[in-house]
């Protein structure tokens, strides 16, 4: 048997014992599995109490403080795209819309652009401030985050954009 038929017949096997109920009532069933393997990152001395730690269901703040930052950091993401797509629907009902109006709403349409990149870009110096806070209290260097950087990131987001003609 070459190993691509090794494979078949090893899902065949799996697929045939789950029909047969094989699976069923298995202990711990459905809950993630617990892999009492030592953490890498942590120092010796602190392997004990952590573990007592994690056993009473303590998670470190610095573990839910990255998970806000990486949140963070999705939102801002998101924002943009979201951003982007009303921007462009805007300019094409600017487009068609009542010519008389049409300088008018592009001045409003590029003030509202600016001033979403004015607030995107504090939004950004807010996520830097909990980077900041997470790298001073995570004990493991190699999951320190590098900043962003809110003017590149506009820069490049703006360009991105359509441009909107100012008359």
């Amino acid at each position: 048997m070459g190993p691509g038929k090794t494979e078949f017949y090893v899902e065949k096997l799996i697929r045939e014992a789950q029909q047969n109920g094989k699976f069923n009532n298995l202990a711990n069933e459905g809950q993630p599995i617990k892999i009492e393997e030592d953490n890498p990152y942590l120092d010796e001395d602190w392997r004990l109490a952590f573990k007592v730690l994690e056993n009473g269901g303590y998670v470190p703040p610095w573990i839910d403080l990255e998970k806000e930052v990486e949140g963070d950091i999705q939102r801002a993401y998101l924002d943009r795209q979201e951003h982007l797509r009303w921007l462009r629907r805007r300019l094409q009902d600017i487009k068609y819309g009542p010519t008389q109006n049409f300088i008018r709403d592009l001045h409003r349409l590029n003030s509202s652009h600016q001033h979403f990149l004015k607030a995107h870009s504090q939004k950004l110096d807010d996520v830097n401030k909990k980077i900041d806070k997470f790298n001073a209290v995570c004990p493991v260097n190699s999951l320190l985050k590098i900043k962003l950087l809110p003017a590149e990131v506009i820069r490049k987001f703006d360009m991105e954009c359509p441009a909107i003609p100012l008359l």
